[in-house]
């Protein structure tokens, strides 16, 4: 519905660098394979820009990058950016990490994390919505549809590392995409969270 750059949905640049960190350490060819198998153009050349950490991106970009790096991973889409989601908390936890999660709740470290999972967008916004021993439920409201599913997949696959981390058994999260209207051509949705685990 937009062209590649011209969506009013932006993300942080990090988010960029981070999905360009993971396919070179896991991907046969890294970025320049993910590259060569998208079309030559827009999405390409977007693709193959230099991004700042800090620079703000078009957001809807994400989705064609992680289904093609999933087409070659030879994953399902959803498979796959768990995976990534996953090897980025056990990154991001590293031994001083690991011993702030077991100084915290499960339910704490889950409410950080639904809190968080906005903050590097300039759309949207996080409700926690009820917390309970072993549970937590959240609500994104006006997210872009087409990035209604690829926030719970990376959810799915932090909150399952975080959680376990900080003593939580089996975490589950269930989740429900709810439309809720438009902006300029792009549906919008909320995405419903809930996250449980056992003690």
């Amino acid at each position: 519905m937009y062209a590649p750059g011209e969506s009013p949905f932006h993300v942080r640049g990090s988010t960029y660098l981070g999905i360009r960190e993971h396919v070179k350490a896991t991907l046969p060819g890294g970025m320049e394979a993910v590259c060569e198998a998208m079309p030559a153009g827009p999405h390409r050349s977007f693709v193959e820009q230099r991004f700042t950490a800090d620079g703000w991106y078009d957001a809807l970009t994400i989705r064609p990058l992680t289904e093609i790096i999933a087409k070659l991973e030879q994953r399902s889409w959803e498979q796959s950016l768990r995976a990534r989601a996953q090897d980025l908390a056990r990154r991001e936890g590293g031994v001083l990490g690991r011993v702030r999660m077991m100084a915290s709740s499960p339910e704490k470290v889950a409410e950080k994390l639904q809190l968080a999972a906005l903050e590097r967008f300039d759309f949207g916004r996080a409700e926690i919505v009820e917390t309970a021993r072993g549970l937590s439920k959240a609500a994104y409201h006006e997210v872009p549809q087409p990035l209604g599913a690829w926030l719970v997949a990376c959810l799915d696959g932090h909150a399952g590392v975080l959680i376990s981390n900080a003593g939580g058994k089996q975490p589950k999260l269930t989740s429900r995409l709810i439309p809720q209207g438009r902006r300029g051509e792009m549906g919008l949705v909320d995405v419903r969270v809930d996250m449980s685990w056992s003690r």
